[in-house]
């Protein structure tokens, strides 16, 4: 670099810089020789100064200034950006006189992030704030090894843009408020989330399940029946449960129409959830013939916040599909559901509530859940999903601790109970589960925490409850090592 300047901002610096040295192996920048406290502290005061062009510039004149390890002064550089960033981060508490102590480009920024969800966007990257938004980062060698993201607090370099089997997913970035009526309002008690699990289809005969043909291939269509009014159970476990933070509904148990009649509902109900999960419809739009399968997320007076559709349709087993009567029984075939596959996935930054990424029961099975989950660091994943059961051991349990060993995120599933009938099971199964960090960043939180809900007998419509760090909470017996 030179002493001219290269990128308008600090920020703009970051993501130039972090490009560099991502680029390297993790030993080189391991071995980097850090020019010492007295380094950052001058960086730090040069990328707080007033005028964001100077401050870029004098960054890289400092960068440039020694004759030896050009590396370790890049990362000393990048660290002092990331310390000046802290000082907006949704995680470091907003002190009355706190503008003050930033410029007035920083101030922008973060002005930005609220209309965008990011600091910066540059091609297929963008800058954002380092997640969780609520709880504590990443140690830096959580990884057990070098991890250039780890090294930072409170900003990350993050890709628009994942790959999975030959196609591009694309990434796309939204924030939330804190008001009542547009956003989510904040948690009273980070760490203590009240969970309500909603089945909302108890019975076998609660889902429609039948066969779809469609160019010649047959498809299984999943959905609610003509007699389950969604809406009215959802809202009357809502009443009988006030006061939760987060209410979550499973996979295809809702329609439009129901979803519609809740956020009308929510307006005058008392004590909603701060956070709702509406389970997942049947998107109005259709793409060959087939429509998504669309998660939608509302706040506590039914706000719509967004929306998410599952990327990739879920296969069943000849056996699951003959019990079901999606094949025909003298010869039985696995069996793909009727929905069109989405393009895109989306991160909602709620800066109250915590980062929230919807992942549709199949989707967690991704290569690119991981990688989604290791760069935003969420703190909430929602996953609603289709199974007889969520209980320790099985599928998604097993999933979700392997994806929990990267991140700081909270994990919480539902499904309903239909499929327990349909295939004439005989235990009451787990509706609800919630997982911890395998490796969590606070001391006083247990490793691989699990908790595993089965439908309270005393309630109707079947609900579920978890107080996140109460009673019922395990350690999870599948280890990811």
């Amino acid at each position: 670099m030179t002493g001219a300047a290269t990128a308008p901002t600090p920020a703009h610096l970051f993501m130039m810089l972090w490009r560099e040295v991502a680029a390297l192996t993790p030993s080189a920048r391991s071995v980097a020789v850090s020019p010492g406290s007295g380094f950052r502290g001058a960086a730090l005061d040069i990328a707080g100064q007033a005028d964001p062009v100077k401050a870029a510039e004098g960054l890289e004149v400092l960068i440039a200034s020694g004759s030896t390890d050009t590396l370790g002064r890049q990362l000393a550089a990048m660290v002092a950006i990331d310390d000046l960033f802290g000082r907006i981060h949704p995680r470091t508490p907003r002190a009355p006189a706190a503008d003050l102590l930033i410029p007035d480009w920083l101030r922008d920024l973060r002005d930005l992030r609220v209309g965008t969800g990011a600091y910066h966007v540059d091609a297929s990257q963008a800058l954002v704030a380092r997640g969780p938004l609520l709880r504590t980062a990443r140690h830096p060698h959580a990884s057990s090894a070098e991890t250039l993201a780890d090294r930072f607090s409170y900003l990350s370099v993050v890709s628009l843009e994942l790959q999975e089997k030959g196609r591009t997913v694309e990434v796309t970035l939204g924030h939330v408020g804190m008001d009542f009526i547009d956003g989510v309002e904040p948690v009273s008690s980070p760490g203590a989330e009240r969970i309500l699990f909603i089945p909302l289809a108890e019975t076998a005969e609660d889902l429609d399940i039948h066969p779809v043909e469609i160019g010649g291939n047959r498809f299984a269509y999943y959905g609610p029946s003509e007699h389950l009014d969604g809406a009215d159970r959802f809202m009357a476990a809502l009443a009988a449960n006030a006061g939760q933070d987060i209410a979550v509904a499973p996979e295809l148990v809702m329609s439009d129409a129901h979803r519609q009649s809740i956020s009308r509902g929510l307006v005058t109900m008392p004590g909603a959830p701060k956070l709702l999960l509406l389970g997942t419809q049947h998107s109005l739009e259709e793409e060959n013939g087939q429509r998504f399968n669309e998660a939608v997320l509302v706040n506590s007076v039914g706000k719509e916040l967004c929306r998410q559709r599952k990327l990739w349709p879920a296969a069943i087993g000849a056996d699951k599909a003959k019990a079901l009567g999606l094949c025909c029984p003298e010869n039985p075939d696995s069996v793909l559901e009727n929905n069109a596959a989405a393009k895109a996935i989306h991160v909602a930054d709620m800066d109250g509530f915590g980062r929230v990424v919807v992942l549709i029961c199949q989707d967690t099975q991704l290569s690119i859940a991981a990688q989604l989950i290791d760069d935003f660091q969420p703190d909430w994943v929602l996953v609603p999903v289709l199974d007889c059961n969520l209980a320790g051991g099985r599928w998604a349990h097993q999933r979700t601790l392997a994806l929990s060993a990267n991140s700081q995120s909270r994990f919480i599933a539902v499904t309903s109970t239909t499929l327990k009938w349909r295939y004439e099971q005989d235990t009451d199964p787990v509706i609800g589960m919630a997982i911890g960090p395998a490796m969590p960043a606070a001391d006083d939180e247990m490793e691989r925490a699990a908790i595993f809900v089965v439908a309270d007998p005393g309630q109707s419509p079947a609900i579920g409850r978890a107080l996140w760090g109460g009673a019922g909470w395990v350690q999870s017996r599948l280890l990811t090592n």
